[in-house]
């Protein structure tokens, strides 16, 4: 998939300069070729014995693109035999992983995907992302599954065969690495590695979030993807972006329009596009509906260069409460239909609502609060977050072939 650089979590064994000197290099090169076809963090937990006056430590590190965090986590009481001892570890652990989990997050953005690599403590944190967070996980060893596990098989107490075997049926690909990837170890041909596993990445990565709203759009891994009318926010699965202006707009708020590494970004008009016919397979436009005159001639270039895609615009709701003066429709589905209807009002419901819901925020022609009141903060983080699903404050329109919609002026 050209210019889509997936993020991928990666969870190792063994790697160099973490509590283990001197081990892992070969984890290391090859999370180093994974690299190259994606953005990267390493995460890393294990147990320490130097840890004496605090019950974790973190450090980051960035270096090659690659974002490390090694957190460890003080052994103390967690030396205590029997099942009680090891679930105190495992619960130890499974915190230690947490932590790292969400200073990634924070400078990293969540994952895409999680990569298991020759450990099966990791696993189980790769199965709570995945029931928690919705993100699908592979496990790969460098050595054959079968050949590592036969000889530890029958003495694994019956849980931990039984959590294994939850871990690997709910990975999205498990099993030794294939002999193309066999090969390429013996070669040392990293590029070799890292193109197969980008592969087998997408192979599996074909969900994907769309909109302001985050709605769960279907790709398959083969299609070209236009995001019309970028802007700021564009998406991640686009291999083209498409936008008609790079400079602050007040379209935007005032934001600059970002083109992502090693994506496609061109000059253009939504209602005049600069592509052949059918050349995507999946378009996605939203928020750039309602900023449209023409919006016949809009619809007319999507179907022409797109054979289907994805068109998300503010409801109903969202109008009549932010009504911006930039937004010249009132849009809403009706059935399989959209439903465009011209505006003739342009002030907001409430100018306090507007502010407060704006606050620290920069909006075109309207008056925004400024505070750090952390009781004003709080209630903007809750507004924020629950505002996509209250009904009809956006407006969703998935197409296959023709968009069918009405206008009204």
């Amino acid at each position: 998939m050209d210019g889509v650089r997936f993020k991928v979590l990666f969870l190792p064994g063994p790697y160099p300069g973490g509590f283990e000197s001197g081990s892992g290099v070969l984890t290391q090169k090859i999370a180093g070729a994974i690299s190259e076809y994606c953005d990267l963090a390493v995460l890393f937990v294990a147990a320490s014995t130097l840890l004496q006056d605090k019950a974790y430590d973190i450090e980051y590190e960035e270096e090659d693109r690659i974002l490390t965090v090694k957190v460890s986590y003080g052994e103390g009481f967690l030396k205590v035999p029997g099942l009680g001892g090891a679930l105190r570890r495992a619960i130890r652990n499974l915190r230690a992983s947490y932590l790292g989990f969400k200073g990634i997050n924070n400078k990293f953005g969540k994952p895409d995907i999680v990569h298991v690599f020759g450990t099966s403590a990791a696993g189980f944190l790769a199965l709570v992302l995945k029931k928690w967070k919705k993100i699908p996980y592979i496990i790969t060893e460098p050595l054959a599954i079968d050949e590592k596990h036969s000889d530890r098989a029958d003495i694994k107490p019956v849980h931990l065969k039984f959590l294994e075997k939850w871990i690997f049926n709910n990975a999205g690909f498990f099993g030794p690495q294939s002999e193309y990837l066999m090969a390429a170890l013996k070669k040392e041909s990293y590029e070799m590695i890292g193109k197969e596993i980008y592969r087998t990445y997408s192979s599996l990565l074909t969900k994907w979030e769309a909109g302001l709203c985050s709605e769960k759009i279907e790709i398959a891994p083969d299609w070209k993807v236009l995001d019309v009318g970028s802007g700021h926010r564009p998406n991640r699965r686009a291999n083209v972006l498409l936008d008609k202006e790079i400079d602050r707009s007040i379209h935007r708020s005032g934001e600059k329009a970002k083109a992502l590494p090693g994506k496609i970004f061109v000059m253009g008009d939504a209602t005049n596009m600069p592509f052949s016919d059918r050349e995507f397979d999946y378009s996605i436009c939203s928020q750039v509906a309602e900023h449209i005159e023409d919006v016949e001639k809009l619809i007319s270039e999507l179907e022409r260069v797109s054979q289907r895609g994805y068109l998300e615009t503010p409801g109903p709701v969202s109008e009549i409460v932010f009504n911006e003066p930039y937004h010249l429709w009132f849009i809403r589905k009706r059935k399989d239909r959209l439903r465009f209807e011209k505006k003739k009002r342009f002030k907001p419901l409430s100018s306090f609502f507007y502010a407060l819901f704006y606050l620290n925020e920069k909006r075109y022609g309207k008056r925004t609060f400024s505070s750090q009141n952390i009781f004003l903060k709080a209630v903007k983080l809750f507004l924020n977050r629950i505002w996509k699903y209250i009904p009809l404050t956006y407006t969703k329109y998935h197409w296959d072939g023709k968009i069918r919609y009405k206008i009204i002026k």
